[in-house]
């Protein structure tokens, strides 16, 4: 036997030590000062010193448990060594050094995001090297989830033995730490210290002073987060958990003991930048002045500050790198750029690997280390935090002032002569009156919150508008300035928002109109649509008031086209709107399983051959396949899928990660978005996953396969469980969740393989930012209902449909349909009203005019019919159409009242092919009566869905491949 222990809640006289082993063994502990005698404490389950904890044989089949053990009455500032003995067998050892009760300054290693922990040998020779106190971890050591104890047992102690026996760790957990596992090993860290409730959160001073406070940010990160992006509510239980720990929170920074503290310090998973964290924790850590937060969750190195304070900011937000991967890379923010849009305040990013955290009374610093390729490290940044800095740190010299239109343009030389970070809040005085300018950008231009470290300089530019008429003395850097400043005549336009709506042909704006004057202002709002006025509105706006006002437009084409809003003539907006529209070929695979559940093929991937099984190689992005939702296809209490594929390659560092074998959900994570996800992270770790309610239940387990063929393949049900298998491996498994647990319903999601929305759902669009897609090749598609070990017997080659009804979806990748026909609502060319019975709005028809995209091979046939009751036709012409626009003239004999089309597209696909796909954009009708022209226009979405559908064609989805740059992602950016 040979167990791996580890250190948890160091003193100055005390120190726990924890392990794991299988229950009921007899286990003593001998300590001793190194090079002296040892005494020896004796431990068993039944001992009343320790215990063990929670068992494991409930959750994995395995009786294994924790035992730990409170060494106390030790002596400060001394190495020890320790043994485990089962008997007279030594089954572990390690040492410690206890902290001294007279240092001034302490040292500490900090770490996040380790999972699959690829660096583990380099971060155990810095962990040995730097003398640490102790180390931080943020959260987040399995790479699977907090349900899977191997990801701890394995991938975190055996992994990392050797400094885990020698130097304590605090643990704070992360959003893949959700699970039993992680109170179990790690809960006893914090019996010593002040703790809320469930001991998650809590927080100690060390013996040089710091105020260290660690947050259990799950409930909102994870529980609340789920349940926002799922639309689901959150529970009574976890809004009282968020309550507790806010309470908890202020309560621990009003105690003496953190008051008088040199330093406060918080650390937490989730960062700044995440929405649910800034609104929970910032308030709080910004009113009692903390002086620095340390967060990790997003594998990347972010340096922000409060966007409103002092030149000597509090706190200084520090988001930690992973260490599971080399990284390094920094870039600084500018006043000429800003690096994330709705963080002007995000002062760098960059990325990393660890960081190392030096205090004494004086100064706090933090520096940020990355690894390259080679292992060697660098320091990617430093941060230093001092107590002395004060707002006459940042000095401007050699002023310079101009006046243009009112505004003034200040320029200067900042430059920072303390000894810790400062941020550039240039002061203004006007008429006796103090203005902080936050430097945002530079002459409208947004940028970042400008920030000099010690000694550093920059020259700033910035702007100060008087807000009142009159005579003005500005004074800045000890120079002053006089102005006069005519009435403000200003009515500004702002808070625009632009709503697309394609199934109705409708764009909508709504704007405020802000009139700054002290007058009655008239103003036109006007809309132009490809350089054309549409629609305004003229406005009279009272003095010193806010008006909304909302603009629609029905527009007549597809396409693209070109937004302008205007107000007063001058452009304040501006932006290109894909209106959708067209029709198109869409292969459909066939599905060969009782529930005709086919396959879309969206794109045009190549079609191949392996072995004599066809198979789809998806070349770009775009190209996946989508299976529509359908009754067969509710969202039960269990599942089964498998997809046979091949992968090219792993993610780069440029592409969106979590590349899709097949999803069903809103997103492929960060959330509890989806029903079902099989996916290969950027490493090629395989993860799989189902939710329910506000909780994501995804694990870890196997690797892709590159370049080589297998068979992913995953069960779930809330009362089995869920087993990963790749070809005949079991590659992970978790447990049940309960009969009283229901998976989220998906069903109203089409079933995609190879694409996927990513990130957190963005509620004014209703989707993520970005999408992610499937680098490979996909020969085999087939889900199931039900828990059920009929996949493999889906694939063979003589299986037969009626077998297995519980197969919903079996994609026969030999039989592609790629030939379908659109049928157009009968139409008029005007909305006419009969004057008597038998009164007709006849109409000769002229000419066909067509938009159409045909690759070579393609066939597209429209035939037009002309009808007098919209029930029989009377009349029809056929026309096989060319690539491009073109006009067809028509035989003088179709005339009607009413009018339709008949299109027949055909595609190909062809074995070493890519599949090719023929559209129509545009289609016109041109026509004359009695010395009148008129047409009849099929081009947008609302035109072309009036009709009806045959086969393989449809219309192409929008949006799907758009990254919507507008907003930001609080993982992604």
């Amino acid at each position: 036997m040979h167990v791996f222990p580890y250190l948890l809640a160091p003193t100055a006289h005390s120190v726990s030590i924890a392990w794991e082993a299988p229950a009921g063994i007899v286990f003593s502990v001998r300590i001793r000062p190194a090079g002296q005698e040892e005494q020896t404490v004796a431990l068993s389950p039944d001992d009343n010193i320790c215990t063990p904890v929670t068992q494991f044989s409930s959750l994995l089949g395995e009786p294994d448990g924790v035992y730990w053990i409170d060494i106390e009455e030790l002596c400060p500032d001394t190495l020890y060594d320790y043994f485990i003995c089962n008997g007279h067998e030594i089954v572990g050892s390690g040492s410690f050094r206890t902290p001294s009760q007279s240092k001034v300054s302490s040292r500490y290693l900090l770490m996040s995001d380790s999972h699959a922990f690829n660096l583990r040998e380099e971060m155990a020779k810095v962990t040995f090297a730097g003398q640490y106190d102790a180390v931080f971890h943020l959260g987040d050591m399995p790479s699977g989830t907090g349900y899977q104890k191997e990801q701890y047992s394995r991938g975190w102690f055996e992994a990392f033995a050797e400094p885990l026996a020698r130097i304590p760790f605090i643990y704070a957990p992360g959003n893949h730490d959700d699970g039993p596992h992680f109170d179990t090993y790690f809960s006893h860290q914090s019996h010593l210290w002040n703790r809320d409730s469930k001991g998650r959160s809590f927080s100690f001073t060390d013996t040089a002073g710091i105020h260290f406070v660690v947050v259990d940010s799950n409930p909102w990160g994870l529980t609340e987060m789920n349940a926002v992006n799922s639309g689901i509510p959150l529970d009574d239980a976890a809004q009282r958990r968020i309550d507790e720990i806010e309470q908890w929170l202020v309560q621990d920074l009003q105690s003496e003991e953190a008051v008088n503290a040199h330093w406060r310090v918080v650390l937490l998973h989730h960062p700044y930048t995440d929405p649910l964290t800034n609104r929970r924790l910032c308030n709080i850590v910004e009113r009692f002045a903390v002086d620095l937060v340390l967060s990790g969750h997003l594998h990347e190195y972010h340096k922000a500050v409060p966007i409103e304070g002092k030149v000597n900011p509090k706190p200084v937000y520090l988001t930690l790198p992973s260490c599971q991967d080399p990284a390094e890379g920094f870039q600084r923010g500018s006043i000429k750029g800003r690096l994330m849009e709705e963080f002007p305040e995000m002062l760098a990013t960059g990325n990393g690997n660890y960081a190392e955290l030096d205090a004494d009374q004086e100064t706090l610093q933090i520096r940020i280390f990355g690894f390259n390729g080679e292992g060697t490290q660098h320091l990617i940044d430093k941060v230093i935090l001092s107590r002395e800095l004060g707002d006459d740190c940042i000095r401007y010299v050699a002023p310079e002032f101009s006046l243009h239109e009112g505004i003034v343009t200040i320029r200067a030389i900042a430059h920072n002569s303390g000894t810790g970070l400062g941020i550039i809040r240039p002061v203004v005085v006007d008429n006796g009156a103090l203005h902080t300018i936050p430097l945002l950008g530079d002459l409208g231009a947004p940028g970042s919150l400008a920030y000099l470290d010690p000694g550093e300089s920059l020259s700033i530019t910035f702007t100060y508008s008087p807000k009142t008429p009159g005579s003005h003395c500005l004074e800045f850097a000890g120079s002053e300035y006089t102005i006069d400043i005519a009435e403000v005549d200003s009515v500004t336009c702002g808070n625009i928002s632009v709503e697309l709506s394609r199934d109705d042909s409708l764009i909508t704006v709504t704007s405020d109109l802000v009139n700054q004057s002290e007058k009655l202002r008239l103003v036109t709002l006007a809309l132009y649509w490809d350089g054309v006025r549409v629609s305004s509105q003229d406005l009279d706006i009272s003095p010193a008031s806010c008006v909304g006002l909302q603009i629609p437009y029905y527009f007549k084409e597809g396409g693209s086209h070109v937004l302008s809003i205007r107000l007063n003539d001058v452009v304040v907006y501006e932006k290109v709107y894909e209106c959708g529209g067209g029709i198109t070929v869409v292969p459909r695979i066939r599905d060969k399983s009782l529930w005709g559940n086919d396959g879309l093929i969206r794109g045009t991937p190549r079609l191949c051959a392996h072995e004599g099984q066809p198979y789809l190689e998806l070349v770009d992005e775009g190209d996946y396949i989508e299976i529509p939702p359908s009754p067969s296809l509710q969202c039960g209490q269990s599942f089964s899928a498998l997809i046979r594929a091949k992968m090219d390659r792993l993610a780069t560092s440029e592409e969106m990660a979590h590349n899709p074998l097949l999803v069903r959900g809103l997103s492929v994570g960060w959330g509890a978005t989806y029903h079902l996800r099989m996916v290969v992270d950027r490493n090629g770790t395989m993860k799989w996953g189902t939710c329910y309610g506000p909780n994501e239940y995804g694990w870890a387990g196997g690797n892709a396969s590159l370049k080589q063929w297998a068979n992913y393949a995953f069960q779930f049900g809330v009362r089995d469980g869920g087993i990963s298998r790749i070809d005949t491996q079991t590659v992970a498994s978790v447990p049940p969740v309960g009969d009283s647990v229901a998976l989220n319903d998906y069903s109203s999601l089409p079933l995609f393989v190879g694409y996927s929305f990513i990130g957190h759902v963005i509620e004014d669009i209703g989707r993520p930012k970005y999408f992610t897609h499937f680098p490979g090749s996909i020969s085999r598609v087939v889900y199931a209902d039900t828990y059920t070990d009929d996949l493999e017997i889906a694939t063979s080659s003589d299986w037969q449909a009626s077998t297995s009804p519980n197969i919903r979806v079996n994609l026969d990748f030999g039989a592609i349909e790629t030939e379908g026909i659109y049928t157009s609502q009968w139409r008029q060319v005007r909305n006419y009203k009969r004057d008597f019975f038998r009164d007709a709005d006849t109409w000769s028809l002229d000419a066909l005019k067509v938009s159409a995209q045909i690759p070579p091979q393609c066939r597209t046939q429209v035939r037009i019919e002309v009808s007098n009751n919209q029930k029989t036709v009377d009349a029809f012409y056929e026309v096989y159409l060319d690539d491009g626009t073109k006009t067809y003239n028509l035989p003088t004999n179709l005339q009607g009242e009413f009018f339709r089309i008949v299109c027949t597209l055909t595609g190909t696909a062809t074995l070493g092919e890519r599949i090719r796909i023929p559209r129509i954009d545009v289609c016109t009708l041109l026509c004359h009566r009695e010395g009148l022209s008129g047409t009849v226009t099929w081009s947008t979405q609302e035109d072309w869905q009036a009709g009806s559908f045959d086969g393989a064609i449809g219309i192409e989805p929008m949006d799907r491949l758009t990254i919507f740059e507008e907003y930001t992602d609080p993982i992604h950016g």
